[in-house]
């Protein structure tokens, strides 16, 4: 069962209301949840572009931090007072290592795909300070509630017209060594060049 979580953030108040996905129709599928966090990591943003949501969305990040149990934070995460480096949308790295990749289903529902190459990273241990370089793919469906969270959640200008964009993004998440690479986790996507925007679950 593949599971999708859209959560909106705050510049320094997240009140999210979101969507929870799973198997089955989109009656099935949604259900909502809030949230009221006091955030001061939100002004570290890293953006050298605004890369549309229905385009693959490229970037690149240093500073990134693996613990020992192959966690992986980088960029700006809600409710963590700390930035782990920085994280640039629109940019790629040359980086030599392995990459870890989401799973997507194709189904209408599909979350989308996430992938990213971890620099140094071999075999099954990857603790330390990384550079990483990586592309973002949102499924159509969430793409187009990311749309309808724009236009009505009064935290952008009128965008009716528009494609939202991200500009920066946070990741946390895990890299998991069964059965290949894989990634599975949150990955925060900051959208328009504010400090608003939803969180995308993959694995």
């Amino acid at each position: 069962m593949k599971r999708l979580k859209l959560i909106s953030l705050g510049a320094l108040l997240v009140v999210g209301s979101g969507i929870v996905g799973g198997c089955g129709s989109a009656a099935e599928q949604t259900e909502t949840e809030t949230t009221n966090t006091t955030d001061s990591s939100l002004t570290a943003l890293s953006t050298s572009g605004c890369i549309p949501i229905n385009q693959t969305i490229s970037f690149s990040g240093s500073g990134l931090q693996i613990n020992t149990e192959n966690d992986i934070y980088g960029g700006s995460i809600p409710n963590v007072s700390t930035t782990y480096g920085s994280i640039t949308v629109g940019t790629t790295n040359s980086v030599s290592g392995t990459t870890f990749s989401s799973v997507s289903d194709g189904s209408t529902y599909s979350v989308g795909t996430f992938q990213i190459t971890v620099e140094g990273a071999t075999g099954s241990y990857f603790y330390g300070t990384k550079a990483a370089t990586g592309s973002i793919g949102i499924g159509s469906y969430y793409q187009q509630w990311i749309q309808n969270y724009v236009n009505t959640s009064g935290y952008f200008s009128s965008t009716s017209t528009s494609t939202p964009c991200v500009s920066g993004l946070g990741i946390q998440g895990h890299l998991y060594t069964t059965s290949g690479y894989g990634f599975g986790g949150h990955v925060f996507l900051y959208l328009n060049n504010t400090q608003h925007g939803v969180t995308i679950f993959y694995q």
